[in-house]
């Protein structure tokens, strides 16, 4: 399915989005992405999980363990590693567009 005028795919060098012609949107390939919803798709490397922008590039620096799509208020979940305490616990936040976390 399309979203955005963009479908997920894959190949033997893994996933990517390709536009409605069939064509790839991009050279860069990644061991999971997700739809382009407002904008951005979910996407993961061996760096993390992030979001990409329809040219493949990825829209911020910062990484998480997982995320969710963005929605109609600009923001998406990203869930990351905090130390409490010498513990590691899994917190939820919530970051926008330029991967800043807003809450």
């Amino acid at each position: 399915m399309f979203f955005e005028g963009l479908a997920d795919a894959s190949d033997d060098r893994g996933y990517f989005h390709i536009k409605t012609d069939g064509t790839p949107a991009y050279e860069s390939r990644f061991n999971r992405v997700g739809h382009f919803c407002y904008g951005l798709a979910q996407a993961k490397d061996k760096t993390g999980h992030f979001h990409i922008k329809p040219d493949g590039t990825p829209a911020y620096a910062l990484r998480g363990l997982s995320n969710g799509p963005f929605n109609e208020q600009g923001v998406a979940w990203t869930d990351m590693l905090k130390r409490v305490k010498e513990k590691q616990i899994i917190v939820r936040v919530w970051i926008n567009a330029r991967g800043e976390i807003v809450s």
